[in-house]
């Protein structure tokens, strides 16, 4: 279906311009367009509209974005974790809405270390007590335990699960990366890192 030809255009000059046209098989027709729409200027580029939100540099403003600025970990040593913003952090921390604490739990022997909870007698609730008082809560916690993966027992999983955090448990150097790439994504993520030894 054609809106309009330029052979009507020619034959009926600037009439047409003003007037919207239609054409089907049967008919030719012409509906003359309101006055007030043949008066108004067009909106152009550069004005701003009464719904416009905008900001003092001129861009718009996303209201459901997060403010806060989310860590990026640049380096992992066993003496300190080097961040993205140049702030140089203990390597026991926890990296928790954009911002970093720094963590003291019980230390854990790497070859006692067993699913049964032996080796991890020491790891009551308070360990992640700053967990429980956060709002909201990650949706993922990435636990770096080491140099190596070491297992986490069965009470701490399921601590964290009636939290309603996820637990991925990793070596500190993968669970760094991790860690950078879901904030990259945007998504709720924490970490509790252990020292590399």
């Amino acid at each position: 279906m054609q809106l309009w030809s330029r052979a009507s255009t020619r034959q009926l000059g600037r009439a047409a311009l003003r007037t919207v046209a239609w054409r089907s098989p049967a008919r030719v027709g012409y509906v003359p367009l309101p006055r007030t729409y043949m008066n108004t200027r067009p909106v152009s580029r550069h004005d701003t509209l009464p719904y416009d939100d905008l900001d003092a540099s001129g861009s718009f403003v996303n209201i459901n974005e997060d403010d806060s600025i989310p860590i990026r970990i640049l380096k992992v040593s066993p003496t300190e974790i080097k961040l993205a913003n140049g702030d140089v952090v203990p390597p026991t921390c926890i990296f928790l809405q954009g911002q970093t604490f720094v963590w003291t739990p019980p230390p854990v022997d790497p070859m006692t270390a067993m699913p049964s909870g032996k080796g991890w007698e020491a790891w009551t609730e308070d360990v992640w007590s700053i967990f429980d008082m956060t709002m909201p809560k990650p949706e993922i916690l990435v636990f770096g335990t080491g140099n190596t993966v070491l297992p986490v027992p069965h009470k701490i999983r399921s601590l964290l699960h009636s939290m309603g955090i996820q637990l991925d448990v990793q070596n500190t150097r993968h669970a760094c990366s991790t860690f950078n790439l879901l904030t990259e994504e945007g998504r709720n993520v924490a970490a509790a890192l252990l020292p590399l030894t």
